[in-house]
């Protein structure tokens, strides 16, 4: 009990004076001879008990035991200050009936209006309509102990959120309220200075789209921000994107173009008059396999009127392949590489589940094929001493057969596509730091585990070369030994594309219960407890991906390249 100084020194002059009188009664002036008359007046005020009874004689006799009420009650509460901020004792130390002060909180519970005023007496019912009506009025948040649904976001301006209150009286304990939304992140807190969040629980769910990520905290260019007496939970990371298949193309590549046909003449006969004009090799258009220009071999010309050699096919594109020879096939390409990398990257953004696999590289382009070589032209000679030099010569009478073009070579058939990659499993992450100073203390950090990394798709074969040009139809007055010398030659084939390469499997996602990009968060009794890593998915070409990391600390150097962080250079973490 509480006494002020002026009791004390009236108590004292009482008993030295042996005055039996209340200071607050109205009762006899003189003293009584005993009996009722004798006893002091009773006290009428109410903070004065009865100051004790008479003797029996007049004389006045020893003061009585002060009465129950004789001394002022001590208050229920003595203020310590003005301000009340919430603590570790549950203090009420500004007597407002809570721990905390209810004139600088926007209140929060599930049965609360989020269009009330958020005052005691009125909350709102979302934990972001409270972030919302704190911020701007310069409050902070009190959350009663019940679940939130919902993805709370801090930006700017900061707000601190304390946990704890009973959603009746208000009262305060150990009891923590949960934030756990459907999806994505629980709490964000970026660009701001000097925020506290105590006494929750932040949950992530399981991660669901491939590769994507579970993550319970994360704070963006911020300084001091205090987490205290907090359970952070992330869920599971998701598996990585599975390489997609790719399209072979089964129709061939182009055929090469016909050789025109042969023809014949005679300067003797009216209508027939022979021209120097040979007949022409087959010549089709380019053709393309993404930047590669493919074109069959060009046929070669006929020998000319009236003497000369046919023209030789010439060759195409690519490839140096002549005469109507076939093109070669194309190489396969090669394997993609698997992810080496249990980890992905950290930007200004956030976590980027970035160690894929790489794409198996296209096969390449077959060769095309040769052009045919021309035919011979001759003049008809009932008895040739040698056919192929007497046609050279252009010895023999006045009928001439002019040759048929060569076939123009075969397309090569353009290079199958390489597989896809797997992608990164996604990480389980329960505080994630990006240049932010924070503090953390008497706290439970777990993770779930790290998403298994996508597996790749294979390559396919490459396009069928092209068939070669026919080579052009002889005079058909050409009989005998002058039907072969005087037909060009076919075009050569054109070669397969080499198959594509298949893809790089996807590295699994680390389950980390601390990510710091920068400098890591200060700790003090704080329990921190991994999940497994993802597992890295098998290659198709022998080489499998690493998987991802299992640590309680991950922090990441803040150089950067492109924007972006290479994890693999300048982490460290246990």
């Amino acid at each position: 009990m509480i006494r002020t100084g002026s009791w004390v020194l009236f108590s004292a002059a009482l008993l030295a004076s042996g005055a039996v009188a209340s200071a607050c009664s109205s009762g006899s002036a003189h003293g009584g001879t005993g009996g009722s008359d004798s006893e002091a007046g009773a006290c009428q005020g109410a903070d004065c008990g009865s100051a004790g009874q008479a003797g029996e004689s007049s004389s006045l006799g020893s003061g009585g035991e002060a009465g129950a009420h004789g001394d002022p009650m001590a208050p229920a509460c003595v203020p310590q200050g003005k301000t009340d901020a919430p603590d570790d004792a549950f203090t009420d130390s500004n007597c407002d009936g809570i721990d905390g002060d209810k004139s600088a909180a926007i209140f929060v519970s599930p049965s609360g209006d989020d269009k009330a005023t958020g005052e005691f007496g009125a909350p709102v019912k979302s934990l972001a309509k409270g972030v919302a009506l704190a911020a701007s009025s310069g409050k902070a948040v009190y959350a009663c102990i019940a679940d939130y649904a919902e993805n709370v976001v801090i930006d700017t301006k900061a707000v601190s959120i304390f946990g704890g209150y009973d959603c009746g009286d208000w009262s305060r304990g150990n009891a923590r309220g949960t934030v756990k939304p459907a999806n994505g992140i629980a709490l964000t807190i970026k660009n701001t200075t000097n925020m506290t969040v105590d006494r929750m629980v932040f949950e992530s769910a399981n991660a669901v789209d491939p590769g994507s990520s579970s993550i319970a905290v994360q704070i963006v260019a911020s300084e001091q921000v205090v987490l205290s007496h907090l359970e952070l939970h992330a869920g599971d990371g998701a598996a990585g994107l599975a390489g997609g298949a790719v399209a072979g193309v089964t129709k061939r590549a182009q055929s090469g173009a016909n050789g025109a046909a042969g023809d014949d003449c005679n300067n003797s006969i009216p209508g027939s008059h022979c021209t120097a004009t040979a007949s022409a090799g087959g010549d089709g258009p380019a053709a393309s396999c993404g930047e590669v220009t493919v074109y069959g071999g060009t046929g070669g010309a006929a020998a000319p009127y009236p003497s000369g050699k046919p023209v030789l096919g010439y060759a195409g594109a690519p490839g140096r392949r002549r005469y109507g020879a076939a093109g070669t096939n194309g190489a396969d390409g090669d394997a993609g590489t698997a992810a080496s990398l249990g980890f992905g990257t950290v930007t200004a953004t956030g976590y980027t589940a970035s160690n894929s696999g790489a794409d198996g590289s296209n096969g390449a382009v077959g060769q095309s094929g040769g052009g045919g070589n021309g035919g011979y032209s001759c003049h008809y000679e009932a008895f040739p001493t040698d056919e192929v030099a007497d046609c050279i010569a252009g010895v023999g009478q006045d009928t001439f057969y002019y040759g048929s073009g060569g076939g123009q070579g075969g397309y090569g058939g353009c290079g199958g596509l390489g597989g896809h990659a797997g992608g990164a499993g996604g990480a389980s992450i329960a505080l994630l730091s990006i240049n932010s100073v924070v503090a953390l203390s008497w706290s439970s950090l777990t993770t779930g585990n790290g998403g298994a990394g996508g597996p790749p798709s294979d390559g396919v074969d490459g396009q069928p070369g092209g068939v070669g040009g026919k080579a052009g139809k002889p005079s058909i007055y050409a009989g005998g030994d002058y039907t072969a010398l005087t037909t060009g030659e076919d075009g050569g084939r054109g070669g397969d594309g080499g198959r594509g390469g298949p893809g790089g499997p996807g590295g699994g996602g680390p389950s980390v219960t601390v990510v710091a990009l920068g400098t890591a968060p200060t700790t003090e009794a704080v329990t921190l407890t991994p999940g497994a890593g993802g597992t890295g998915a098998p290659g198709l070409a022998g080489q499998d991906a690493a998987s991802g990391e299992s640590k309680e600390v991950e922090v990441v150097a803040s150089s950067s390249v492109d924007g972006g962080v290479d994890s693999s250079a300048g982490a460290s973490g246990t």
